[in-house]
Formats: C-alpha cells, sequence, structure tokens
C-alpha cells in the first residue's frame, strides 16, 4: 500500500476546491493534512476552472527528469535562488493555467507575477514535503 494518498475533490461545504493527504502505517490512517479555498465564481482569463486537466499518468519513462525539472524550479524561481532562471523551466509555446487569475502563456503569467517580482523574488519559505505518484507532484 502507498504511504500517502491525495485525492483532489469539489466539497459540497462552501462550496470549496480542495485536497487532502492522508499517511497511512499498517493499512491505517496516521495523519492528515488539506487545502481548501473557495470555488471560483468564474473561469480564469484562458476559461479554465481550478480543477479541470489532463489526469491521464503518461510518460512514465520521464518521471525522473520531471523531478528534477520541478525541484530546480521550485528551488531556483519559487524559493528566489534563480527567478531569472524561469525561462529554463517553462514553455514558451504551452503554457496552461488553472490559476483563478491568471491565464495561459508566458505573457499572462508574467503579467501576474510582476508586481510580486518586485516586492521579493521568493514565494515558497519552505518545502515540508514532496511527493510523486510516477509522473504527478503533490
Amino acid at each position: 500500500m502507498a504511504n500517502l494518498c491525495l485525492p483532489i475533490q469539489n466539497i459540497i461545504f462552501g462550496p470549496k476546491i480542495g485536497f487532502d493527504i492522508f499517511r497511512f502505517e499498517d493499512g491505517l490512517i496516521v495523519e492528515h493534512w488539506d487545502n481548501l479555498t473557495p470555488v471560483a465564481e468564474k473561469l480564469n482569463p484562458a476559461g479554465r476552472s481550478q480543477i479541470d486537466g489532463t489526469t491521464k499518468i503518461s510518460n512514465i519513462e520521464l518521471t525522473e527528469a520531471n523531478k528534477t525539472l520541478v525541484k530546480g524550479f521550485v528551488d531556483d524561481v519559487l524559493m528566489g535562488n534563480a527567478p531569472e532562471k524561469i525561462m529554463d523551466y517553462l514553455s514558451a509555446e504551452t503554457y496552461l493555467q488553472h490559476n483563478t487569475a491568471v491565464g495561459d502563456g508566458i505573457e499572462s503569467l508574467g503579467a501576474a507575477l510582476g508586481p510580486w517580482q518586485k516586492r521579493a523574488h521568493q514565494w515558497y519559505i519552505q518545502i515540508t514535503i514532496w511527493y510523486w505518484d510516477k509522473e504527478t507532484l503533490f
């Protein structure tokens, strides 16, 4: 049995979009985390919701390369160690966004990040847990 489980759901009370992380030992739940955010009243500028998109796992052979890519992006860009490397990690041709305030594409992302970049180059302070299931990072 897997040590962690992460269901993503549209929750009735609220209404909210959320995810739960459960940790197991000996076949029983021993720990739980959750994160909830209100369901957006409208789609983002690209016409996406908070929970649509691809859910089929493919290209499993790229798992290790994808882990390296995401860890580099988090360390360099989100942790603020080398934010100028952002385009080393993102596709200039295809960048799909599910953030409720940001549209698709690098230009839209840049416009959204611009005000934050002027204040600080660090969005994350600490990564507490990495969880990988095939090629999905939670």
